[in-house]
C-alpha cells in the first residue's frame, strides 16, 4: 500500500478540490443544446416547382417543329436553344444583345450578336418570324 506524507496528500486534495471546481465551472456554464428548426416544406409546391424546371428542360431540349417560328424579339433563352446550333451560351447572348440594343428591328441585325454570322443567320432563317 502506498503511503504518503501529510503535505503530499493536501496537495493531493486540493489538486482533486481544483479539479471538480472547474469541472461544476464548466457544467454550469455550458451553453444550451442546440435547438435546429426548419421551416415547412410545402410539398405541393415544391412539386409544382419541380415540373415547371422539367418541362422548360425538357422544351429546351424539342427542336422547333414543321414550320414552327420563333421571334426573336420575344424568345427567352429556353426557347433560342431550341433552334439549330443554338446553345445556352448563344442564346444569352442573343438575349442580352437584344435587351441592350433595344430589340432587333431586322433579322440581318442578328449578325451583331457574338457567334452569329451569315451562315448561322441563313440557317436560323427559316425558323424565326415577327
Amino acid at each position: 500500500m502506498l503511503r504518503l506524507s501529510r503535505d503530499e496528500t493536501r496537495a493531493l486534495t486540493l489538486v482533486v478540490a481544483l479539479l471538480l471546481a472547474s469541472g461544476g465551472v464548466r457544467y454550469a456554464r455550458r451553453p444550451a443544446p442546440l435547438q435546429l428548426t426548419a421551416p415547412e416544406l410545402d410539398v405541393p409546391a415544391l412539386a409544382d416547382s419541380s415540373r415547371a424546371v422539367m418541362a422548360r428542360a425538357e422544351r429546351a431540349g424539342t427542336p422547333l417543329g414543321e414550320g414552327e417560328r420563333l421571334d426573336p424579339n420575344a424568345a427567352g433563352v429556353t426557347e433560342l436553344q431550341r433552334l439549330p446550333g443554338i446553345g445556352p451560351a448563344l442564346a444569352a447572348r442573343i438575349v442580352a444583345y437584344r435587351d441592350s440594343a433595344g430589340g432587333f428591328r431586322t433579322l440581318e441585325e442578328l449578325t451583331r450578336v457574338p457567334g452569329i454570322g451569315p451562315a448561322t443567320l441563313e440557317r436560323l432563317r427559316p425558323h424565326l418570324g415577327r
